[in-house]
């Protein structure tokens, strides 16, 4: 297929390179400002508020309370941009087990099951996690300067309380079985 128009693209020039005299643009880390300002008392001064290294035990006390205080101010944060989401990734953990019924339910459950779309697993999975929201909540899960270990007792304490309540549940349901039969 050489019709004229193929013929009149291979003969055509290539482009010329641009030659404007704009200068090349900023990579991204030269175009944005830092994050966050620092005194420019810190740059002349690492030891800064002293002015110089600490000689006496008061001195290293107060550089150390200052260095408390920035590390206290940056982990919490760090935690409450974290706090909102992690208390319902830390229901859903507790309730991994009935979402992963739920799940198996609608790969491998039975042709009623999936036309239902598992309904009962799912509603028993939402309400796991809708209870267990609940007792963190009422635990202090969400509060902004807990440690990790912290968190994860609170967790333990919430999935305790309803499994608690779950296993008192199923023996009321099971005494009013036997009590219709």
């Amino acid at each position: 297929m050489s019709g004229p128009s193929s013929q009149a693209r291979a003969q055509a020039p290539p482009p010329a390179p641009s030659t404007s005299s704009t200068p090349p643009s900023p990579t991204p880390s030269q175009s944005q400002p830092p994050p966050f300002q620092v005194a420019d008392q810190v740059w002349d001064n690492p030891y800064y508020p002293l002015n110089g290294p600490p000689e006496t035990p008061e001195e290293r006390a107060q550089l150390q309370a200052l260095i408390v205080q920035e590390r206290n101010a940056v982990g919490s944060a760090i935690a409450s941009k974290r706090t909102g989401r992690s208390v319902e990734n830390a229901a859903r953990e507790n309730c991994a087990d009935l979402e992963y019924v739920y799940s198996h339910c609608l790969v491998n459950g039975g042709w009623i099951e999936r036309a239902t779309l598992c309904q009962d697993k799912k509603t028993a999975f939402w309400n796991c996690v809708k209870i267990q929201k609940d007792n963190m909540e009422l635990l202090g899960y969400s509060r902004k300067a807990l440690t990790v270990r912290e968190r994860a007792l609170i967790a333990d304490e919430a999935d305790t309380a309803y499994l608690k309540a779950r296993k008192l549940q199923e023996e009321e349901d099971a005494k009013t079985a036997k009590a219709t039969v």
